[in-house]
């Protein structure tokens, strides 16, 4: 019995299905405030859906419009071959004075490593372009994207995101701006919560 098996693409091909998203993703740059603005919201349903264990329809519907809008600008590599192949693509349309692959690659992917070990669910390496005050220039917001799991509850949450944003550390590298900016606010998030509980009053029962 003869059986058939899907055909496997070539890394050739693969590598030229990354090069076309990245070319679509700069071709559609979204703005710095826009791109603030999503990220302010979409922390906001993040904190929501550690507190309740989830978000309900409307909320989940909300989030999509965000995620989709930001989608738009962003290309996605799913695994750590397809990310080197897009950062090997940014240095030969950019050049290769910003050294894309050795300040990004084994950075991304040391939050990636944590992201998965923490239990986290995975959605990639993102490479959102945003336009710059010269119409002939953009940057670049280079990041994974995960999602804790509902079940673990706020503290466990801001605590296991807290190790994904200081992964880089853990493989001996240096924190980002961006990550020691997340840490500081991850960490305040935590101390909040704590005296929240700290001030919750004790329920005493007679027996």
């Amino acid at each position: 019995m003869n059986e058939q098996f899907p055909i496997q693409p070539s890394l050739e091909q693969i590598n030229e299905a990354i090069i076309e998203k990245v070319k679509h993703a700069i071709s559609n740059p979204i703005s710095a405030d826009r791109l603030d603005e999503i990220g302010v919201d979409l922390e906001y349903f993040g904190d929501k859906h550690a507190k309740n264990g989830g978000l309900d329809e409307e909320d989940l519907a909300i989030v999509k419009v965000l995620e989709d809008e930001r989608h738009r600008s962003s290309a996605v590599a799913g695994n750590i071959t397809e990310f080197r192949m897009m950062l090997d693509y940014l240095e030969v349309r950019f050049g290769p004075e910003n050294e894309w692959v050795k300040t990004f690659l084994a950075h991304e992917n040391a939050h990636a490593n944590v992201a998965e070990e923490t239990g986290h669910n995975f959605f990639g390496y993102f490479l959102t372009f945003i336009k710059g005050d010269d119409p002939k220039r953009m940057n670049v917001e280079i990041r994974v994207e995960t999602q804790a799991q509902p079940e673990w509850g706020p503290e466990e949450t801001i605590r296991k995101g807290i190790a994904v944003i200081l992964a880089p550390e853990h493989y001996g590298d240096t924190l980002s701006e961006s990550d020691e900016a997340n840490w500081l606010k991850a960490e305040r998030k935590l101390d909040d919560l704590r005296k929240d509980k700290q001030q919750q009053p004790q329920t005493i029962t007679n027996d």
